[in-house]
């Protein structure tokens, strides 16, 4: 009689393993200043300069205020007192020079300075 061979064994799934997390970071600045000679990547709420304490992450300087702070002057104050704000500049005109005038019975005539200056 004529032997079966044995069905192959299927094969066994191996464990995925899980990607390792990301390394913690190897600094991160604290307090008034944390010295470090290169630059480790930005921080929230430090700057990377130098200052009175050398090269390093100091706290962030930044302003807190607005930038322009409301100052209570409306219209009617400007009505009653006047505007203490400077005028806006005029507008340039952009009509041409007035004619020159002519003798009489001649056409008035432009001035233009063609001058050409050498120099050595």
């Amino acid at each position: 009689q004529a032997t079966v061979p044995a069905p192959a064994a299927a094969p066994v799934a191996k464990p995925v393993a899980k990607p390792a997390p990301p390394p913690a970071p190897k600094f991160a600045p604290a307090g008034e200043f944390s010295a470090s000679a290169t630059f480790q990547g930005r921080f929230e709420g430090y700057a990377f300069k130098t200052g009175a304490k050398g090269l390093g992450y100091y706290p962030d300087s930044a302003p807190t205020k607005p930038a322009h702070a409301p100052t209570g002057f409306t219209a009617a104050v400007a009505e009653k007192f006047g505007d203490p704000r400077p005028a806006a500049p005029k507008a340039k005109s952009t009509a041409p020079p007035p004619a020159i005038p002519s003798a009489p019975g001649t056409a008035p005539t432009q001035f233009s300075n063609n001058l050409i200056f050498e120099l050595d």
